[in-house]
């Protein structure tokens, strides 16, 4: 108990270059979320032009199809073919943009795992850690 003691004293202790060290780690961390998921925005609409491009293809062959046909029979399958690749396409559309909040949630949580990380290490190396990040568990040791 001593010990516990003796490592929250030493916890609490300013680290002059710690505190700037751990600033400068979590900005980094941050930064990095923020690119992957600039990163996936970007490939989503890539993706969602390529698809409004396809669309408009397909928009303007089933209309030049329609236009060439010569029965309601041919005319109901094209139609039929181009709402097919409508729905398709609008499928994708909503995949992609659900996909977005699992791609932040994921990147989060790397960093967040990374930055635990680096501090675990400083903590153990002896260097105090940011005053923010012994709280949580000095209040846990409290509740027990």
């Amino acid at each position: 108990m001593s010990d516990l003691n003796r490592n929250e004293s030493n916890a609490h202790r300013s680290d002059p270059e710690g505190a700037p060290r751990s600033i400068l780690h979590q900005a980094e961390a941050w930064t990095n979320v923020q690119g992957a998921v600039l990163l996936r925005v970007e490939t989503l609409w890539a993706d969602w032009l390529h698809r409004r491009r396809d669309a408009i293809a397909a928009t303007s062959g089933a209309l030049q199809a329609m236009c060439d046909c010569h029965s309601l029979g041919e005319l109901v399958r094209i139609q039929q073919h181009w709402l097919a690749g409508a729905i398709e396409r609008s499928m994708a559309d909503a995949e992609a943009f659900v996909s977005v909040p699992f791609a932040l949630s994921e990147a989060t949580t790397r960093a967040t795992a990374r930055t635990a990380e680096v501090t675990t290490r400083s903590v153990r190396q002896g260097r105090a850690a940011p005053a923010n990040v012994v709280e949580a568990p000095n209040q846990q040791v409290a509740a027990d």
